[in-house]
């Protein structure tokens, strides 16, 4: 069995899924204002202005209101659990597994990096990333033996109500010994 690496000696923790995607779906809603109807017939149903997703859990809201949601062309979706249109997928939101446990559809991509590309298809195919996605969070964590270090690495994307898209990149590191890294003596710099 193949082991997840980065760079060669970053080494995967998770054997089964090196990286984690959790994503959150937006929640539109019939226009109602007759003006509107015409041009803008479905709108955001929960408009929580610059909100980054990533970090709030948007998608909680929806779910626990049991409202019908419907996607940004106006097709009805169960927001707790729907099928993928391209790979039949069932996409069931997970609150305990997901990122920071603030709910979405949980999917892991994979042990290696060409199951990683096949599942990241599948989900392009099922049209995850689109206007109806509010975010998507890719997380893992790697160790390297040379430095004796853990590390919790995290990308993530946010699509507001506005159309920005905010990117993040962050790394929290969790070193095992302080005062020396590896099979030899290292000074630490602090």
């Amino acid at each position: 069995t193949e082991v997840p690496r980065i760079a060669q000696w970053n080494v995967g923790f998770a054997p089964n899924n090196f990286m984690r995607l959790t994503f959150q779906q937006r929640c539109f809603s019939a226009n109602t204002v007759k003006i509107w109807m015409a041009g803008y017939p479905f709108l955001l149903s929960d408009d929580r202005g610059e909100d980054d997703c990533s970090a709030t859990g948007c998608m909680e809201a929806a779910v626990l209101a049991g409202v019908q949601c419907y996607d940004a062309e106006g097709n009805p979706y169960d927001i707790q659990e729907h099928e993928g249109s391209a790979s039949k997928f069932r996409y069931q939101y997970s609150k305990p597994y997901s990122h920071r446990k603030l709910g979405g559809y949980v999917v892991g991509l994979g042990a290696t990096p060409a199951e990683a590309r096949e599942v990241l298809l599948l989900l392009e195919r099922d049209k995850v990333f689109s206007r109806n996605t509010a975010s998507v969070v890719i997380d893992w964590v790697v160790y390297n033996g040379h430095v004796d270090l853990f590390s919790y690495n995290k990308v993530t994307f946010s699509l507001l109500p506005t159309g920005a898209l905010h990117k993040r990149i962050d790394t929290q590191p969790f070193p095992m010994n302080l005062y020396g890294g590896g099979n030899h003596s290292t000074d630490l710099n602090i």
